[in-house]
């Protein structure tokens, strides 16, 4: 994803499931984000790379979209991805 350029916020295990996972990205608007996927998903790096053994993993899968200021953006980062002190 960060090869393509996708902003990854945060990812990881939840933590009301261990069998549950999250990606949290950023994108600058909708449009933006549904241009990257689209240039993503259809692409020769998606489809003869690590499309199918991810698929064969995924049980069920939610979207959800969120608009936020950059600063809540920031603290789900840090929050998620803790810098070393």
């Amino acid at each position: 994803m960060r090869r393509w350029g996708f902003d990854v916020v945060a990812f990881g295990p939840s933590l009301h499931d261990e069998a549950s996972f999250y990606v949290v990205r950023s994108f600058a608007s909708v449009a933006g984000r549904q241009s990257a996927e689209d240039a993503f998903y259809g692409s020769d790096d998606w489809r003869q790379g690590p499309r199918e053994p991810m698929l064969a993993c995924i049980e069920s899968y939610v979207d959800v979209v969120l608009e936020l200021d950059e600063a809540a953006v920031e603290a789900l980062r840090s929050s998620s991805n803790p810098q070393p002190e």
